[in-house]
């Protein structure tokens, strides 16, 4: 079951990213979200919102701000620029988001116990 949830996922990853040098056969769990697959800012919220949507994944404790650059274009340009400026302090990954979908939430407690290989 959760195979097919995983499938499901990454295919609405691949549908929502605008990086298109992955596929479903190269798209493994550790990619990060921002860094690897391109989400940030008001892209970033959405993909979360639509992600809680489709997964039944309670997103209303997501601290987005901890795993995103903000889209404010002054800031998105200095981050990029001189990351050691950005206060981003943690990457989320598809294997994250698996997680939140075994936990029916996605949190720093559910992403904390997934990095630790601990189940919620």
């Amino acid at each position: 079951m959760i195979e097919h949830k995983i499938g499901q996922l990454k295919q609405f990853i691949l549908d929502k990213t605008y990086k298109k040098r992955y596929s479903l056969d190269n798209l493994d769990l550790t990619l990060g979200l921002e860094k690897d697959l391109g989400f940030d800012g008001d892209d970033a919220a959405e993909f979360i919102f639509d992600y809680g949507e489709k997964f039944s994944v309670d997103t209303n404790n997501f601290n987005s701000e901890l795993y995103f650059t903000p889209e404010d274009y002054f800031y998105y340009w200095a981050y990029k620029l001189l990351p050691c400026l950005n206060p981003k302090k943690k990457e989320l990954t598809i294997g994250d988001l698996v997680a939140g979908i075994k936990a029916g939430r996605l949190d720093d407690e559910v992403i904390a116990a997934s990095r630790e290989n601990k189940e919620i």
